[in-house]
């Protein structure tokens, strides 16, 4: 069986498994994934900024780089989801982590919000519970970013865990149903 090179997994994770959330993802496949997504993410920018005026917001929504984003939302979540599932965790904390993220929508209303304050001459924005809501939300995404980094780097169960089989070995999995099937 061939050897997988990080650019085979990113392939596979865009193609085959674009929206594939069972199964298990080893180290490689996800940060490969990952490493190709950032790649990607920083051409688009660089072509956005080389043809468009970024300033302007539609254009900002309308860009190749938003249109990068919502490609690999997808693919994304899954590679995550069976990321974890190979270190034996339930997929679903990624996915609620990223739907919190998506929460930071609004903070351009949290940044006019700030700025309405700084030009009204106020000075304690902690009274106000809109900030302290936004700023309780941003606490929860940034511990669950450290918890996620923690299990992204975490080695995955050595042979098949509920999720499935070893992805870094599975012919030993083979050969051990082999064994019991004698």
């Amino acid at each position: 069986m061939k050897q997988k090179n990080i650019l085979d997994y990113f392939k596979s994770c865009v193609t085959i498994d674009y929206a594939n959330f069972n199964g298990r993802a080893r180290r490689l496949e996800y940060w490969g994934f990952i490493l190709f997504t950032v790649l990607l993410s920083s051409a688009t920018s660089i072509i956005d900024n080389a043809i468009f005026d970024m300033t302007e917001t539609h254009v900002r929504f309308l860009s190749f780089g938003t249109l990068a984003t919502l490609a690999l939302f997808t693919p994304s979540m899954a590679v995550a989801v069976r990321r974890f599932h190979d270190t034996n965790r339930r997929g679903w904390f990624p996915i609620l982590l990223n739907t919190i993220s998506l929460s930071f929508i609004a903070l351009p209303f949290v940044v006019a919000a700030l700025q309405t304050y700084s030009t009204t001459g106020t000075t304690n924005i902690w009274r106000d519970p809109k900030i302290i809501a936004i700023m309780a939300i941003a606490l929860v995404v940034l511990i669950g970013g450290i918890i996620t980094l923690v299990v992204c780097f975490t080695e995955g169960t050595h042979g098949t865990n509920q999720y499935g089989p070893d992805p870094k070995k599975p012919e030993l999995d083979n050969e051990i149903n082999e064994i019991g099937l004698e």
